[in-house]
This record gives C-alpha cells, sequence and structure tokens, in this order.
C-alpha cells in the first residue's frame, strides 16, 4: 500500500497538448521569470513574487512582486516591484532566489513583523553552495529587512548544490512551520522537512531534519527512471488532514529547453505520516 496517493498529473506541454495562459507580460528583451510563489489576501488582492533578472541577457537572480486587483471577473496585474536583492557580501552576494511568503508573527530588534520570506541565497555563480533565509516584512508589499541570523538552514559544501527551493506550512498560525527544502550533495538530490519556531527571532527554534519519504511517486517513464525528489512545493488541508505536494516529474522532455519538466505530479500523504517520519510504511 503506498503512502503517497497520486491525483493528478498536470501536463504542461511544449507541443501544444494543452493551453497555458500568460498571466502578464515581461518588458522586452532577454529577460527570464520564474519560481513563482502566490498568495490572496482578500477576495479581491493577490499578489505573485518570483525570480527575475533586473539587467537584459545577464543571469543574476532578484526577487519581484506584482500585485493583482479583481476588475469584474479579470484580474489586473500592476507593474513589478523589486522585493529583495542579493546583499553586498557574504552568503547571498550573488543570487536571491526561490521565495516563499508566509502570514505569522515574528519578533526581531524590538517589532514584531507580519510576513516572512523564506528564500535561496547563494555566494557562488557555480549553481553550488546554496542556502536558505529569511526576510521579515509589515506588508505583502514590503520593505523586506533580511534577518541577521542568515543563513537560516545552512550548507558548508561549495562542490554540491546546497540546500534551497523552500516551502513552509503553518502549524499556529504565528512562527512556527513545517518547513520543506531540497538538499543536493554526494547522495543526490532529497527533500527534508525541519520543525521550526520563529516567533522570536532573538533565539528561534530549529529541530532535526528529517528527510521525506517517497512511496508512491512516479516518474514520468513508469519508474524506469529512479524519481528524483526535487523542486516542491507542499500545503496543508486541515479538514482532512492531508499534506499535499507538487513536484517536477521526471526524466525531462527532449524538447528544448531540455531541463524543464514537461509534467507536474499532485500527491498527497496523511498528515501523520509527515510528522511521525513513516518512511516505507503503509498506515
Amino acid at each position: 500500500m503506498r503512502i503517497i496517493t497520486t491525483l493528478l498529473l498536470l501536463f504542461n506541454s511544449l507541443i501544444g497538448q494543452s493551453q497555458v495562459n500568460q498571466e502578464f507580460n515581461d518588458v522586452s528583451g532577454s529577460f527570464y521569470n520564474y519560481c513563482p510563489s502566490y498568495i490572496q489576501t482578500s477576495s479581491s488582492v493577490r499578489y505573485i513574487y518570483y525570480c527575475k533578472n533586473p539587467n537584459s541577457g545577464q543571469i543574476e537572480d532578484y526577487i519581484y512582486w506584482r500585485k493583482a486587483t479583481l476588475s469584474g471577473s479579470n484580474w489586473v496585474w500592476g507593474s513589478q516591484q523589486v522585493a529583495l536583492t542579493p546583499s553586498g557580501s557574504g552568503w547571498d552576494d550573488e543570487h536571491v532566489c526561490d521565495p516563499d511568503i508566509k502570514q505569522g508573527s515574528f519578533a526581531y530588534n524590538g517589532h514584531t513583523y507580519s510576513w516572512i520570506m523564506f528564500y535561496l541565497g547563494t555566494d557562488q555563480l557555480d549553481n553550488n553552495h546554496n542556502q536558505i533565509g529569511i526576510a521579515l516584512a509589515d506588508s505583502p508589499e514590503g520593505p523586506w529587512v533580511k534577518w541577521g541570523g542568515n543563513p537560516l538552514i545552512s550548507f558548508a559544501g561549495t562542490t554540491y548544490w546546497g540546500v534551497g527551493q523552500p516551502s513552509a506550512t503553518s502549524v499556529n498560525g504565528q512562527g512556527r512551520f513545517l518547513l520543506f527544502y531540497t538538499q543536493g550533495d554526494s547522495s543526490g538530490a532529497k527533500v527534508y522537512s525541519k520543525d521550526i519556531d520563529l516567533a522570536n527571532l532573538s533565539s528561534p527554534t530549529l529541530n532535526t531534519s528529517q528527510e521525506i519519504f517517497i512511496d508512491g511517486l512516479t516518474s514520468r517513464d513508469n519508474n524506469v527512471t529512479p524519481v528524483v525528489f526535487h523542486n516542491v512545493g507542499f500545503a496543508y488541508d486541515g479538514t482532512s488532514d492531508r499534506m499535499y505536494c507538487i513536484r517536477e516529474r521526471e526524466p525531462n522532455d527532449v524538447y528544448d529547453p531540455n531541463f524543464v519538466s514537461s509534467q507536474l505530479q499532485v500527491a498527497y500523504t496523511d498528515g501523520d505520516n509527515i510528522w511521525n517520519n513513516w518512511i516505507g510504511r503503509a498506515k
């Protein structure tokens, strides 16, 4: 019996098998945007955060945001704004990316903030030594203040990918989260969870990380290729006590660009399976 149950396969095909709608247009030039984090603060207001290069043709990740307002039955997106930039020096001085924004209560330097951003930062240009940090704000529109204790989740090895792609689910609506993230090292790519409490950032609580099981997940070629578990978004449904995830389903296609997966897999497992880390065992 599988612990993870596959719900749905979403096909965003590069050869026209499905229609993908573009939410907004970027400025002209050689720009990219990816890794979106989406929140809705009311019935008529939405925000999206994403990684983007500030200069045409140059690969450098900043974190941007846009606000959408409901006009009749249509969502109208405003202009892009910068949320977070690399630091002038230190652990995140080359790229900042992979934003995940959550609401709560976070005391830091004599002030209590209402919003937190988990993000990936790196001080290398070779796609290695990624680490996870946090920034705080009173509003989804910022300004964002980087925590002085960063990185929140560190990684020592400079010749491996490191840790990143954070996805947090709130436990108490305040400062406690179950933080999921990808780790890439000599053993490959794996997903971990960490029970953390950031309500008091003068003394945060970070418990031991637990590897997340892959039971029930499938690869695109029906498991001829081993499942690669990384780049995952998580959400918890308290009504059904289910933890949902959405992940890239590999191997990638031969179509250009061949480093982008054409399939996403949505799956769920009982909440107890995550908290008890029941790897390889059915409930």
